[in-house]
């Protein structure tokens, strides 16, 4: 804190691993917006998907305030589109940078984690747009095979993927890091990245289409 305070930072902030969203004030505050005169949309940017599994009535009071306020269509139907980071199918990689990702549970099970919060999403017709790389620094072809895996876990559920290829930010965890490249991209990463277009080119089977 001395150090801190030296340097001009004289703001604390306490927090714990152990955060839990307040369901009753987060739908009040979204209630608030969508009231608000002149709101015709409201579109969400990111969430995460280990509150809505610790607590899937979020998405109950959350589904009908954001439905009537979404742009989205389909086949007349509303649906509600948010950006999920899903990271990589392999709990080794995830335990090793991530594992804050599945709080409060164990990220030891990451898979099964994503594929439990993206079916309670679907089941308020909320269809993620869900991003997972490929190329991290020490990842293996054995963990390159898990997030295939995951990936054919989820090829019926209604969602969007956006494969990407590991790109460092600065002042994180990997900010020192290699980005990963096309040319050094090997064959079992560019089956991962076919297979994820080739999902979300023929969604037909989950009843979802990009035209």
């Amino acid at each position: 804190m001395v150090v801190n305070h030296k340097y001009g930072i004289n703001k604390a902030y306490k927090s714990y691993d152990g955060f839990i969203p307040n369901r009753k004030e987060i739908a009040k505050l979204y209630g608030t917006i969508a009231s608000y005169g002149g709101v015709e949309y409201i579109c969400l940017s990111h969430a995460s998907l280990a509150p809505i599994i610790y607590d899937p009535k979020i998405l109950e009071k959350l589904t009908p305030i954001l439905m009537e306020k979404t742009i989205r269509r389909l086949r007349k139907k509303r649906y509600i589109i948010v950006e999920v980071g899903i990271e990589t199918g392999s709990p080794r990689l995830m335990k090793k940078h991530m594992k804050g990702k599945a709080l409060p549970f164990s990220v030891d099970n990451w898979p099964e984690l994503v594929c439990q919060g993206i079916g309670i999403m679907n089941d308020y017709e909320w269809y993620p747009l869900c991003t997972i790389m490929t190329g991290m620094p020490d990842e293996t072809e054995e963990d390159i095979i898990a997030t295939l895996e995951l990936v054919d876990r989820l090829k019926d559920a209604k969602m969007f993927f956006t494969p990407v290829l590991f790109i460092p930010l600065e002042d994180a965890l990997l900010g020192k890091a290699r980005r990963s490249s096309l040319e050094r991209t090997t064959e079992l990463q560019w089956e991962f990245i076919a297979n994820c277009w080739n999902l979300c080119y023929g969604c037909g089977h989950s009843g979802i289409s990009w035209l």
